[in-house]
């Protein structure tokens, strides 16, 4: 499998785990139309998947996404797409892009092997966690070269507090994996490339033994908190315990509980789905 293929994909069905891995080492794994389409049809191909459990993302080479490719062929692209507008409208599809990870059911680790410019940063903090080695860094550098960050703005001011999103973005500053932990922005700061793989195998295996319908409406319950207001919150939260208190899931974990057993939901799935 070599760089021609914008994205590769690994499925490891007996431990739950499917792996992205963003394949444009040569241009930073920048975002162009090929790899968007990757990542959505790798998406698709799992999302139902009852034997996958998590999902990691990751990249190849020294960065783990520069952003918007620059490059003169997919601005050309891009033109075309603004020109045309509605279903080829980019700005329309660079969103859809950033939420269907975003709001991806199953529980996604960003595996961030190196440095991350604008709409990479972006891509990271679309996933549920993210992980950096701490010689990494992020820079929202779209302001230096004339471009607004508007369609990864949405998604990262949902999680990090608005005065050090405006102030980097201002300043197009390239800030440590430390300092992107410091304002909620990563969740785990690692020595090595070593460390990177050993904390991404720990959520791992801690993931695994989460229950998959559970996780899924957990994420869907935080995002439904932003934007609604809190009377239109209480009763959400009462409507999704009704329906998930007495879930199979639910009776099959509480089950396992009195039991004095771990649940084996990979197994518990696989028996569902031939119901």
């Amino acid at each position: 499998m070599g760089e021609q293929q914008p994205v590769l994909f690994d499925l490891d069905e007996e431990n739950g785990v499917a792996t992205i891995v963003l394949n444009r080492p040569k241009r930073g794994n920048a975002l162009n139309p090929g790899m968007q389409h990757g990542v959505m049809s790798f998406l698709e191909k799992i999302e139902n998947n009852p034997l996958v459990h998590v999902l990691v993302l990751t990249g190849r080479g020294k960065y783990f996404c520069t952003g918007m490719d620059l490059g003169s062929s997919n601005q050309n692209a891009l033109q075309a797409g603004l020109d045309e507008g509605k279903e080829n409208d980019p700005a329309k599809k660079g969103l859809e892009f950033f939420e269907r990870i975003s709001t991806f059911p199953k529980p996604v680790i960003g595996r961030a092997n190196g440095p991350a410019f604008g709409g990479g940063v972006g891509l990271l903090l679309c996933c549920d966690f993210r992980i950096m080695p701490e010689s990494s860094f992020l820079c929202f550098s779209e302001v230096k070269r004339g471009i607004v960050p508007a369609l990864i703005s949405y998604f990262i001011l949902q999680q990090a507090t608005g005065f050090h999103v405006k102030r980097h973005m201002l300043l197009g500053d390239r800030f440590s994996a430390a300092v992107a932990q410091q304002e909620g922005m990563v969740s785990d700061v690692v020595a090595d490339v070593k460390e990177l793989d050993a904390v991404t195998n720990r959520y791992v295996n801690e993931l695994r033994s989460s229950a998959p319908q559970a996780m899924s409406s957990v994420k869907s319950l935080v995002r439904f908190q932003t934007g609604h207001s809190a009377a239109e919150n209480r009763e959400h939260v009462q409507s999704v315990f009704r329906k998930t208190v007495h879930s199979p899931e639910a009776m099959y974990g509480i089950g396992a509980f009195a039991q004095k057993q771990k649940p084996d939901w990979r197994s518990f799935h696989c028996n569902q789905a031939k119901l």
